[in-house]
């Protein structure tokens, strides 16, 4: 009979390393109390799902402006359409954006509150935010449009933020908002101008006179036969008014933006390259948790 071959297992410092790194792990998790261990995974798990929403829905939205053709108004179908033109004020009068008071189409604005806690750690807490709820209008050379910014995720190109201490500079009146004059706050306010460039991706569809005022009675506008009547002098058609909303396919986004539509498209890829990273930051840990618990 032959002798045995003794079997030679080579292994190398960075699996040895890798090793010691898991058995560390494991020993971390396993003398966690059931309360720790149950935060910890719920942590993990929510970040998981957030950053896997966060990453598909930059994907698809890339993929969406991508792959949706440019339509005119004059002969665009009823239905999911992508629109590029300029902004135009509704009724032909600029709003005042609510911080600034810089006139404007479209704004909207945050107020935070600088807070620290017993370590001095600084965070910042939202204690007052909105946008303006008035209609645009866009104008593609051909036609006009109304676009409900409501319920869009719009995307202002101008921007500003400041910091100051109570009204931080402010000359109007918040209303019921009491700043604190000792606190410190961070001020930001977002605009769309009459005149800019305005890129829209959403739903399409022609309405007569009482369709278009029964959707401003939805939005609780109570003026709506005066907004009706601004509308149609405004987009100067006599027959029935384009408005472009919300699509009722939830997959499908409504977007209203002053950026031109490759930065979009670029900044939805980053933004889906970025969650990709960060999801298998927070996926790992998950499994890790559940293996160092139950192995």
């Amino acid at each position: 009979m032959g002798r045995a071959v003794p079997v030679i297992v080579q292994t190398f410092p960075e699996e040895e390393r890798m090793q010691e790194w898991l058995n560390d792990v494991r020993e971390w998790v396993q003398a966690l109390e059931p309360m720790g261990f149950a935060i910890a995974l719920i942590v993990a798990s929510v970040f998981t799902l957030v950053f896997l929403f966060l990453f598909r829905q930059g994907l698809r939205r890339h993929r969406i402006i991508a792959d949706t053709p440019t339509v005119r108004l004059r002969s665009a179908a009823q239905g999911y359409a992508e629109i590029k033109g300029e902004v135009e004020a509704f009724d032909g009068e600029p709003l005042l954006s609510r911080l600034t008071r810089t006139p404007c189409c479209w704004y909207d604005y945050k107020i935070e509150r600088e807070d620290r806690d017993s370590d001095g750690d600084k965070s910042w807490t939202t204690i007052d935010s909105g946008s303006s709820r008035r209609p645009l209008l866009v104008h593609d050379e051909t036609h006009r449009a109304l676009i409900d910014p409501e319920k869009a995720d719009v995307v202002a190109r101008e921007r500003e933020q400041w910091h100051g201490t109570g009204g931080g500079g402010l000359s109007i009146s918040l209303g019921p908002i009491q700043l604190n004059k000792g606190g410190r706050y961070r001020y930001t306010e977002h605009r769309i101008h009459e005149g800019d460039p305005l890129y829209v991706l959403g739903n399409l569809r022609s309405l007569d006179d009482d369709a278009l005022a029964g959707h401003f009675l939805e939005r609780g506008q109570t003026a709506a036969e005066a907004m009706v009547a601004t509308a149609r002098e405004r987009t100067r058609s006599p027959d029935r008014l384009h408005l472009v909303e919300k699509p009722e396919d939830s997959r499908r986004p409504f977007l209203v933006s002053t950026h031109e539509e490759g930065q979009l498209i670029k900044r939805y890829r980053r933004q889906a390259m970025l969650f990709f990273v960060l999801l298998w930051l927070a996926f790992p840990a998950t499994v890790l948790l559940v293996l160092g618990r139950w192995t």
